[in-house]
């Protein structure tokens, strides 16, 4: 992205100067410039793309973990405190994966939200009950 812009004020620069470059120099310059540009932003959003599908793939795992922990069912306050996850991002994975049908929400006689993922019911410690 960088080098496009560089190569856009370089044409608009040698331009000022004795005027040798012409339109034609201007012209191809600044295509240069802008297809740098344009690979450079295409760029940017493809990787940019790729690390909120890592980071949301690492999340979910680090939910599943903690759930797995706890015999398949967990609060916020455990997924929060037994994992890297902030208490926005792991209410809105948790959230993400009750839309997709992976959790189900239980509210306890003491005003606690549980989340119960079913197929990690009964997995305590790594062992399959």
């Amino acid at each position: 992205m960088l080098i496009g812009v560089l190569l856009a004020a370089m044409a608009f620069t040698l331009n000022l100067g004795d005027g040798r470059l012409g339109i034609t120099g201007i012209l191809f310059y600044l295509m240069i410039g802008f297809g740098f540009l344009g690979a450079g932003i295409f760029w940017y959003r493809y990787v940019s793309r790729q690390e909120r599908g890592r980071r949301q793939l690492y999340l979910e795992k680090a939910v599943l973990g903690v759930a797995a922990r706890h015999g398949g069912t967990v609060t916020l306050a455990q997924i929060v405190l037994e994992s890297a996850c902030g208490a926005e991002e792991a209410e809105a994975t948790v959230d993400r994966l009750r839309r997709q049908g992976y959790a189900q929400t239980e509210l306890a006689a003491d005003g606690v939200v549980h989340y119960r993922f079913g197929g990690l019911l009964g997995m305590e410690d790594g062992s399959d009950a």
